[in-house]
């Protein structure tokens, strides 16, 4: 297992809102070494490896491009639509609503 170089806190998958302290050089356990990604946590300065072969084939439905984004699984979010302003009623006019100014 690969050992802390600093402590980190991380939020533990399997619990809901349960945050866990890991001290510096303290061996991480697997399931929770994907949820450290900062490489100066790491005593080697670097993320360890997931084993090939964690039983997961990788594969995920709502991820078709496989960049780890689910967001993009329902498709790209529509563009917003800028809504026309409401002309004002009864209030003043601009000067070149008014006419030339003359008076006459």
């Amino acid at each position: 297992m690969a050992k802390l170089a600093c402590s980190v806190f991380v939020m533990d998958p399997d619990q809901s809102g349960v945050s866990l302290c890991l001290e510096a050089g303290q061996e991480v356990p697997e399931r929770l070494q994907h949820l450290i990604t900062a490489p100066d946590a790491w005593e080697d300065g670097q993320p360890p490896t997931q084993a090939k072969d964690t039983g997961d084939s990788g594969d995920n439905d709502n991820d078709p491009d496989g960049d780890g984004d689910e967001a993009d699984a329902k498709g790209p979010k529509p563009a917003a639509k800028k809504t026309a302003t409401a002309p004002s009623r009864g209030g003043r006019k601009t000067a070149a609503a008014e006419g030339s100014g003359s008076g006459q």
